[in-house]
């Protein structure tokens, strides 16, 4: 072969060889699946909200929880059975919990929280044999409480796989209003001890992305404390990949730790209250993205959207939950105007407060 057809032939072989790898390139940032989890603020049932179906309170917000591949709330009451009551000692009637699964296709319900223990121990493991049927008939599972030792084991944490995927979710609270008269059944609370146990079996299982899902903070504070913030560091260095916080009925700022989202609150999905702030809310989805080629997983950026619940009377009959950006444009669908501009100055101030994620 002469010189100038061996560097013909070397050419050619190159820049075939550098086509294949750019194509290769361009097919790998394409050949990726999306996995995507999405958290609600608060579920509560205060006494005036009995009068109303439960089921119509999420219809405005029910779409991006139903189309995410794992949906969670906290659902901060108990089925503890009659006389039912609201604030300060929670037990809402026994369809309540089922009618908020169906409404936004949950697939975790959030047990760990100050008020799950209103009713004692009956009462928890009464709610708890509820959410037994609502499995059953639902496949929604609960987190954040156990009524044995074996069960605890169980949910702490809690394996869920999707499209090849596997999360575990962490479910803990500061603590309860009332202490439980025995030891079983009992909610998981902020242990440090427990929580590192629990996100080791998560590894130990092969977990890929873990969530922890404190309830934790000072009520109707916008800013998270010092003790919030050394918890989620705690969780991250413990190698938890995101933090979503629940019980300040506000929400609360959101930082990074470590490239880490931490949401401190989300605040009320739902509720009757009406004090400043506590009517909006946050839907947050995390997105993982897998590539299809070599296996590694992404947390994407997460997606925030602000949420409002309008009380009975000011959208609809009873109580509705909207998203506020596309009700901000809707001020003759309101009912009370005076409700359309209080949720516009609400919304002003936690934007202008809250560092935006997106």
């Amino acid at each position: 072969m002469s010189f100038k057809k061996f560097i013909l032939f070397f050419a050619l072989l190159f820049f075939t060889r550098m086509s294949k790898a750019e194509n290769l390139r361009i097919f790998s940032i394409e050949a990726a699946d999306t996995v995507s989890i999405c958290v609600i603020g608060d579920i509560m049932m205060h006494s005036p909200q009995f009068r109303f179906d439960a089921e119509s309170f999420f219809e405005y917000v029910a779409e991006p929880m139903k189309k995410a591949d794992v949906a969670l709330a906290n659902m901060e009451f108990t089925l503890a059975g009659e006389p039912y009551s609201g604030y300060p000692q929670f037990s809402a009637p026994e369809k309540c919990a089922e009618k908020f699964c169906s409404a936004l296709g949950l697939d975790i319900m959030l047990t760990a929280n100050n008020h799950i223990l209103d009713r004692d121990c009956d009462g928890l493991e009464r709610t708890l044999d509820i959410y037994d049927s609502i499995q059953e008939k639902l496949g929604t599972v609960f987190i954040g409480s156990a009524r044995t030792v074996d069960e605890y084991n169980k949910n702490y944490p809690l394996i869920i796989k999707r499209c090849g995927i596997t999360f575990a979710f962490v479910n803990v609270t500061y603590g309860t209003n009332a202490a439980g008269s025995k030891l079983w059944p009992r909610t998981f609370t902020i242990n440090r001890k427990e929580i590192a146990e629990a996100i080791c079996s998560a590894k130990e299982q092969g977990a890929d992305i873990i969530v922890a899902l404190p309830h934790w903070g000072n009520e109707y504070e916008l800013s998270h404390s010092k003790a919030q913030r050394e918890i989620a560091e705690f969780f991250i260095a413990k190698g938890v990949d995101a933090v979503i916080g629940s019980h300040p009925h506000v929400i609360q700022d959101i930082e990074y730790i470590c490239d880490k989202p931490v949401f401190y609150s989300l605040g009320n999905a739902v509720s009757n209250m009406r004090r400043e702030y506590t009517q909006l809310g946050m839907m947050v989805t995390l997105k993982i993205r897998r590539n299809l080629l070599n296996g590694q997983l992404r947390l994407l950026r997460p997606e925030i959207r602000y949420t409002w619940c309008a009380l009975a009377g000011e959208i609809s009959k009873g109580h509705c939950v909207v998203f506020a950006d596309e009700w901000a444009a809707k001020p003759e669908k309101w009912l009370k105007r005076a409700s359309y501009i209080k949720m516009m100055e609400t919304l002003k101030k936690v934007k202008d407060y809250i560092q935006p994620v997106n």
